[in-house]
């Protein structure tokens, strides 16, 4: 076996041709969840599965569409309970010092559903956009004498179709 020193020049092209690749293979990924969800032409559509708080499972869909600057729609159809339109941001990336705020893949959707009722959903983008991981949305089901009745879901879904798939 024949073992050859490196030089320090040699060893300094290597790290830059590694930082090289690294930087081209991570511009390929989404900057942040608009971009993951690429809705300059049209809507994406996710079939995602749920699970209550009582860890009942349930199935339902997120469409995702009419981006308009920073934000996004969300339609929320839950075991084909009729859609719940909610709006988006992408959330903050980094500490609370240097916030960036609508650079984060996660995002974070709010719906007035009446007075005194709301719900709020999160979730992770992956895979450009390709799935949904983390999700949790938190509902305001009615309001009392005795405080809120909330409904907790926990998420995960796929994207129906590819984008470029679709016709």
């Amino acid at each position: 076996m024949r073992w050859h020193c490196l030089d320090a020049s040699s060893v300094a092209r290597g790290l830059v041709a590694a930082l090289i690749l690294v930087a081209v293979s991570s511009s390929a990924q989404a900057t942040n969840c608009l971009a993951a969800l690429d809705l300059e032409d049209e809507a994406r559509l996710y079939e995602c599965d749920f699970k209550t708080d009582q860890g009942d499972p349930l199935e339902g869909t997120l469409s995702f569409g009419d981006p308009d600057g920073d934000s996004f729609t969300v339609s929320f159809d839950l075991a084909d309970t009729g859609p719940v339109v909610g709006y988006c941001t992408c959330q903050a990336r980094a500490g609370f010092q240097v916030a960036q705020f609508g650079a984060s893949r996660s995002f974070a959707c709010v719906t007035p559903l009446a007075v005194n009722l709301a719900e709020s959903m999160e979730g992770q983008l992956t895979g450009n956009g390709k799935r949904i991981n983390k999700g949790q949305v938190l509902s305001i089901v009615s309001v009392g004498a005795d405080g809120a009745d909330l409904m907790r879901l926990r998420f995960r879904c796929k994207s129906e179709k590819s984008k470029k798939n679709k016709k």
